[in-house]
């Protein structure tokens, strides 16, 4: 089974999307932006306590707000000029999926190959299949005619213990 696709900024942008909302960070993540907004509720009730209200509190709180509300945005502008910065666009890549493993191909560089034990990890995205011996991303756009996608999360399911089917989630974040 075989993906071939042109690496370009909207590929990136799937990968690192998917990555950061449905990957191994996320739930250290979540727990940290619960602590940051305990801690900041804290001082500012206490703060109140102390002093009353006053407007730079309104000022505080407003930034937050807005902060909390242009996240996402800000999120895809970051990973958007990462990817201009990386001087990547336009590489070809070819994945070969197989009972072995998988065999990567970049352009002309030599060609890589993992191993099953090398792939800790897949999840399934309704766009394609993030494996992460590192992070490779397989979009189901670039499958070749000759093999569907149940084949191959079939392949992963039987290959890789931790296989996670995400490909009902959709990204919360549009570019």
């Amino acid at each position: 089974m075989k993906f071939v696709y042109r690496w370009n900024e909207t590929q990136f942008l799937y990968s690192a999307l998917y990555d950061y909302q449905l990957g191994s960070q996320k739930d250290r993540r979540h727990l940290f932006f619960g602590l940051v907004l305990f801690a900041v509720t804290g001082i500012l009730v206490i703060k109140w306590l102390d002093q009353g209200f006053q407007v730079i509190d309104l000022v505080f709180v407003l930034l937050g707000a807005l902060w909390f509300g242009m996240r996402r945005r800000l999120l895809v502008w970051m990973f958007k000029r990462a990817f201009k910065r990386s001087g990547q666009e336009g590489l070809d890549l070819t994945f070969e999926v197989n009972e072995d493993g998988v065999n990567a191909q970049v352009d002309s560089r030599p060609p890589q190959h993992y191993d099953w034990t090398d792939i800790r990890r897949v999840l399934r995205t309704e766009k394609g299949f993030l494996l992460y011996p590192g992070l490779l991303w397989l979009p189901a756009s670039g499958l070749q005619e000759d093999a569907n996608l149940e084949e191959v999360a079939a392949l992963f399911q039987r290959k890789v213990t931790n296989y996670k089917d995400k490909s009902r989630y959709r990204l919360k974040t549009a570019f």
